[in-house]
C-alpha cells in the first residue's frame, strides 16, 4: 500500500473517532444506542463506497480492507461502551467569576474616557459575558424557585 493511501486511511479512521466525539454532544440519560447506529449509519453511507472504490481501484487489497474494517468497527464499539456509560451532567459556571468579568466590561464600555473603538471592544466582551451568564443565572433561578442567592 502506498503512503498516501496508509495516511488516507489514517484520516477516514480519525474522521470516525470526530464523528463520535461530535454525537456525544447528543446523548442524554437513558438509552442512546439510536446514536450508535447513527454512526454505523453514517459509515456505511459515506465511507464504504470510498472504500469500495480503494479496493476496485486496487489502491488497498482484500486484507487491507478488511484490516481497515475491523479497526472502524473497534472504534463503533469503543464509541457504544462510552455511549452506554454516559451520563448527562450540567456544565459548571464560574457565576461569580463571569459577573465580576462583566462589571469591569460594563464600567470600561459606560466610563465615558475610552475611545470608540475601545467601547465596541467593551461591549462586544459583554455580549460574550452574557452569553454565558444568563442561562447560568436562569438555572441556578429555576433550581432554587427564585429564592436563591445569586
Amino acid at each position: 500500500m502506498e503512503d498516501n493511501v496508509k495516511e488516507e486511511l489514517k484520516i477516514l479512521k480519525q474522521m470516525v473517532e470526530n464523528w463520535g466525539r461530535g454525537y456525544l454532544s447528543w446523548a442524554g440519560d437513558g438509552d442512546n444506542q439510536w446514536i450508535v447506529d447513527e454512526l454505523a449509519f453514517e459509515i456505511q453511507e459515506h465511507m464504504a463506497p470510498y472504500i469500495r472504490r480503494f479496493l476496485d481501484l486496487e489502491h488497498i487489497d482484500s486484507n487491507e480492507e478488511k484490516a481497515f474494517w475491523i479497526e472502524i468497527a473497534e472504534s463503533v464499539d469503543k464509541f457504544s461502551e462510552e455511549i452506554k456509560n454516559f451520563k448527562k451532567t450540567e456544565p459548571t459556571v464560574d457565576v461569580k467569576g463571569l459577573y465580576n468579568q462583566f462589571k469591569i466590561h460594563r464600567d470600561l464600555a459606560t466610563g465615558g474616557h475610552c475611545d470608540n473603538e475601545t467601547v465596541i471592544d467593551q461591549r462586544n466582551k459583554l455580549t460574550d459575558i452574557a452569553i454565558d451568564l444568563v442561562p447560568a443565572l436562569m438555572t441556578m433561578l429555576c433550581k432554587c424557585g427564585g429564592k436563591c442567592n445569586v
